[in-house]
């Protein structure tokens, strides 16, 4: 039997020995080079001599990396049994390139278990000290991303050491080898496709159908990185198994309870045996297989009613290998959507006040800026809002009575607005409202509202009564300075005048 050398880079080595290992692959074994990353250029020659020792004169060899690896230019051309096989990113023997591209184009600094195992080294191969190092990766990084592959448990110190040294938040992405164990399936497949002989033909449809299988597997894979909705994830395995295996049913039970009572019988007999792989009925021409993720079951797909029964236990065997990736796809789109849920709470949060949940002064400013010189939204109204006397209400009756007047001011403010007017408090009791393309002549029907809702009785409200001191501006020429001194100023005069009434308290800048 020939065997296969596998050349890879040493910061994949252990990913790739244990890929070896679980596959099977008695034939095939590992050559680590030294990483190149950060070598200076002494290290070149270094590279060459390891070449010339180990790799070039490989019976049959394959040489992966990525496209852009330094090895490709500091060694000799491979010899004749040596396969060059490279990938966008080395990163990619680990995960699709779409979830890498991803993670890069979100500031990760993407290291493996190897590289994190000889960090300090690569630090020194690149003459890096701590204040130079934390220059370098501070232009181009937002976080150091581990893509966790689960075989080394000091990883984890290393990645606190260098995310201190860094000074970098660090992140860790559990991807485990299933991608890189289809890949190399794939790969070694297709060596050995290229190596058969005469002896080996009448085997070669089967090989053929198993390497367009991963193929597939892989522009799978390559597409449910990409989702990050847990629906379309779904959707599109129950769309791609109906595809690949002419199939009439396709079910996904969704697994969101430790309670199987409600699920058909079968189901409920795999879920309450996790050691079972699938549940196939033979004589039914259907199966059932478990979608999970690290000892985790997120759902079971049911597929059946096949076109072409006679191939079921190779559309298991399929669907089986495939099984664990979406299980992964499925708790990522998961994780994303509670990343995406947390992003629109914190920007909810960002701009709006968090007693009265209208606009907050930062927000006030942002929209005062994007207006200011701009003709568009001429003529530019402005309201300033004070609350008459919550000092004197804190002080004598206590800051929650003075809450409650705060609430009614923004109650007030909201029911006499529009919906789309920039309300917002910009301080303990001030209030102001931004309403693009509003002219002075409109102002009577605000004066009014306020006026009545200020003095209407609520029965649900049991505070102070509500005073409010306003002032009101227009501005043709969009200088948002002088609008808002001048509303600002008529609100003060309105304030002096001690009326609870709504007077003339508008005007142009």
């Amino acid at each position: 039997m020939t065997e296969l050398s596998l050349i890879v880079c040493e910061n994949f080595e252990l990913e790739f020995l244990k890929a070896i290992e679980v596959n099977g692959f008695e034939d095939v074994v590992v050559k680590a080079y030294p990483s190149v990353c950060t070598y200076s250029s002494a290290g070149s020659h270094a590279l060459r001599e390891w070449w010339m020792q180990h790799g070039q004169n490989d019976t049959s060899g394959l040489l992966l990396c990525g496209a852009h690896c330094p090895i490709l230019k500091k060694i000799p051309e491979a010899g004749p049994n040596t396969i060059v096989i490279t990938q966008e990113k080395c990163f990619n023997h680990l995960a699709g390139p779409l979830l890498i591209e991803k993670y890069v184009r979100h500031g990760g600094y993407l290291v493996s278990s190897g590289w994190l195992h000889r960090w300090r080294l690569h630090m020194e191969r690149a003459g890096f000290d701590r204040d130079t190092a934390r220059r370098f990766y501070h232009e181009f990084a937002k976080t150091v991303m581990f893509l966790d592959s689960g075989l080394d448990d000091s990883a984890f110190g290393n990645l606190k050491d260098l995310s201190e040294y860094l000074d970098l938040p660090s992140e860790t992405v559990y991807l485990g080898l299933d991608y890189l164990c289809l890949f190399l399936k794939s790969t070694v497949y297709e060596w050995r496709l290229r190596q058969q002989n005469e002896e080996y033909t009448r085997k070669s449809s089967e090989w053929v159908r198993q390497t367009a299988e991963y193929a597939a597997l892989f522009d799978i894979i390559s597409r449910l990185s990409s989702m990050t909705s847990e629906k379309d994830v779904i959707s599109s395995l129950k769309d791609t198994f109906t595809m690949l295996f002419s199939s009439g049913k396709c079910i996904y039970w969704n697994i969101d309870t430790s309670d199987y009572s409600a699920f058909p019988p079968a189901i409920k007999q795999l879920l309450e045996n996790r050691s079972r792989r699938y549940v196939f009925h033979e004589g039914e021409s259907e199966f059932l297989l478990p979608v999970s993720h690290q000892d985790e079951i997120l759902g079971v797909l049911e597929v059946g009613g096949f076109a072409f029964p006679q191939y079921v236990r190779q559309y298991l065997n399929f669907a089986a290998n495939i099984s664990s990736v979406c299980g992964l796809a499925i708790s990522n789109a998961r994780k994303y959507e509670k990343i995406d849920i947390s992003e629109k709470s914190y920007k909810h949060i960002s701009i709006h006040d968090a007693m009265t949940g209208i606009y907050n002064r930062a927000y006030f400013n942002q929209k005062l800026k994007e207006f200011n010189g701009k003709p568009q939204y001429a003529p530019l109204s402005l309201f300033v809002m004070d609350i008459d006397g919550l000092k004197i209400v804190n002080d004598e009756q206590g800051h929650a009575e003075g809450d409650k007047l705060i609430m009614k001011a923004s109650t007030v403010l909201s029911q006499s607005f529009r919906d789309h007017d920039i309300i917002a408090r910009i301080g303990g009791d001030e209030f102001a409202v931004l309403i693009p393309n509003f002219s002075l002549e409109k102002t009577g029907n605000i004066a009014q509202r306020l006026t009545a809702l200020m003095n209407c009785e609520e029965p649900e409200y049991n505070g102070p009564g509500l005073s409010l001191s306003v002032g009101y501006a227009v501005c043709e020429d969009m200088d948002v300075e002088s609008l808002f001194m001048e509303a600002d100023k008529r609100m003060y005069a309105h304030k002096s005048s001690r009326r609870r009434t709504t007077p003339e308290f508008g005007g142009k800048a």
